[in-house]
């Protein structure tokens, strides 16, 4: 589905990606792991247009990307939750929803567009619809951030640390949803998370970045019992809790 061969990322002179290959299938999930400044966000930044001081080659279902512009790969079926949820704290929930439906307004009137599915996946923010999304907990704006990202109905999702801040109970619920979404809507998502353990627990294959480079790739359950992983990136107690 999403092809990325030999990519560089640079911010300024400063080179942040430096010829990474990847892919990812159809209805899967797969996880980026790596430490601060590893070079997981300029990626992503990169397949979705925001950066385009890059080189190399993107291809989505067959479409060359890396020369398009932010709002085409949108179109085309990619979206971005940033990291830090960047939602509009003084519009409402709703407003902030609808400007996630700004690419389907072309073909769309706003009168048309329904809300109705994310507020199934976040009941929650149906009840909090016309509140300003600054007044509301960390865990409801990351999901109004997801859901403003899921507006524009994408075939990729791309997630950047979406368990920042957040209370564990409320970092289960939205990786079951996250999981939800790949299993009954056939989305495919790109995963960039400090939590390796429950990133790779939930997603089918994982990279591991350092400096710009992807130093280890594999799937996720074999990524979970390498000793090197786990002592970097799990914590040391990690395996002799899984061991017992």
């Amino acid at each position: 589905m999403l092809k990325i061969k030999n990519l560089s990322v640079k911010h300024g002179q400063i080179e942040a990606v430096k010829g990474v290959s990847l892919h990812i299938n159809p209805k899967e999930i797969i996880t980026l792991i790596g430490s601060n400044g590893a070079g997981k966000t300029s990626l992503l930044e990169a397949i979705v247009g925001l950066n385009k001081n890059i080189d190399g080659e993107i291809n989505f279902n067959g479409t060359d990307i890396i020369k398009l512009n932010s709002d085409q790969i949108v179109n085309l079926g990619i979206s971005l939750v940033p990291e830090g949820r960047q939602i509009f704290s003084k519009m409402t929930v709703s407003d902030n929803l609808l400007l996630g439906a700004y690419p389907r307004l072309k073909k769309e009137k706003v009168s048309s567009i329904s809300f109705d599915f994310i507020y199934t996946l976040f009941p929650i923010l149906k009840e909090k619809t016309k509140l300003l999304a600054g007044t509301l907990s960390g865990g409801q704006q990351q999901m109004v951030a997801i859901g403003r990202a899921l507006m524009a109905k994408p075939k990729i999702l791309l997630l950047d640390e979406p368990s920042t801040g957040l209370a564990p109970l409320v970092i289960k619920d939205i990786f079951k949803i996250l999981f939800n979404l790949k299993e009954q809507l056939g989305i495919s998502i790109i995963l960039v998370e400090q939590n390796a353990r429950l990133a790779l627990e939930y997603s089918t294959r994982g990279y591991v970045i350092e400096t710009g480079f992807i130093v280890s790739e594999g799937d996720s359950k074999d990524l979970l019992s390498d000793n090197n992983i786990v002592r970097a990136y799990l914590g040391k107690n990690y395996k002799e809790v899984t061991d017992k």
